[in-house]
């Protein structure tokens, strides 16, 4: 199949769209941000605002995706200008069936998920489904895979770059979510290349910064001033021969083993734990324990009923028998008009 030309964005709607983003990142503040949202602000940023901006296709089918998911996941409601974008973005023949139905899914997921409930935990939010949700995101995953026809679009167009769908063959009944720590590791040979020159002058920044609150706090004598300031550069020479030792190792690709591990600024992510009932051979239920890192990228959701509640319990007579005070079932004022 050919590729088609894209669709040729203003440049100054794309802007208009780029500063909206960013007042609500600022505001919300929200700091786990989307590869695919960071790149397009940035993209935007470096463009002539008389200009078009052509997008391809296959840019198109994902931008559009994330942007609804991110919208959403952080309760952003869509300006005008935003549903401009998305309409001109769903408008374009794409490469292949997969890819438009890729791109429609992720609208009808999260109009579906707004119907049921969810918490947050830090920035990460998980929605609680029952069987026809269930049955609905099989169905689509199902389709989605039917109609894939090459490598390329089975990495790219999988339903869990829509949702992180934790337990998609076995219900849960019980849940607890805990916080974990985190750290960045980087391994990628690309990635070092480009974070390497950046720690390098973080690092030097940091020894000046030392050294000068060091100086300015304190009135020490001429020849201790003189003795720090020998220490400093000696510091600072050690970290450029570091610099320049490894840089070389790296572009000589001699085998030289680098990674980085940021272990002194961890930060905590939410872990689920949840039970998986299965029902085995013999028609018993079988319980197992999971563990999953909760996204932030993405919705999580879990497909989940809780335990039956026994008629003797205070709760299950009240959930039986009690009408909701002001209408509506997220009202807990419960009223059993007796008679």
């Amino acid at each position: 199949m050919s590729k088609t030309r894209g669709y040729k964005a203003r440049t100054s709607l794309l802007k208009s769209i780029s500063a909206f983003l960013s007042a609500n990142i600022k505001e919300k503040n929200i700091c786990s941000l989307p590869v695919d949202i960071k790149r397009f602000m940035e993209d935007t940023s470096k463009l002539n605002i008389d200009e078009d901006k052509n997008i391809s296709p296959e840019r198109a089918i994902k931008l559009r995706g994330v942007l609804v998911a991110f919208l959403s996941i952080n309760d952003i409601v869509k300006t005008p200008e935003i549903n401009e974008l998305l309409e001109g973005l769903n408008s374009i023949k794409t490469l292949g069936s997969a890819a438009v139905f890729f791109s429609k899914a992720f609208d009808e997921i999260y109009l579906m998920l707004d119907r049921y409930p969810f918490r947050e935990f830090s920035e990460a939010k998980i929605y609680f489904i029952d069987d026809a949700a269930r049955n609905r995101l099989v169905d689509i995953n199902d389709e989605l895979e039917s109609l894939i026809v090459n490598k390329n679009e089975a990495r790219k167009l999988k339903l869990s770059k829509i949702v992180n769908f934790l337990n998609p063959v076995n219900v849960s009944s019980r849940y607890s979510v805990s916080y974990k720590a985190k750290y960045q590791y980087i391994s990628k040979e690309e990635s070092l290349e480009a974070y390497l020159p950046a720690h390098y002058k973080i690092t030097l920044n940091k020894i000046e910064k030392e050294y000068r609150e060091l100086l300015e706090t304190h009135h020490f004598p001429e020849k201790k001033r003189q003795q720090l300031n020998v220490k400093k550069e000696q510091e600072i020479q050690r970290v450029n021969d570091e610099y320049a030792y490894i840089s070389k190792k790296i572009k000589e690709d001699e085998g030289f083993d680098v990674k980085i591990l940021t272990y002194e600024h961890s930060s905590l992510y939410p872990e689920i734990k949840f039970s998986e009932s299965e029902i085995v051979d013999d028609g018993k239920p079988k319980h197992k324990t999971r563990y999953f890192h909760l996204k932030s990228e993405v919705v999580n959701i879990l497909w989940y009923k809780p335990n039956q509640l026994k008629k003797s319990n205070t709760v299950a007579d009240i959930l039986q028998n009690y009408n909701h005070a002001f209408g509506g079932d997220r009202s807990k004022i419960c009223v059993n008009r007796v008679k």
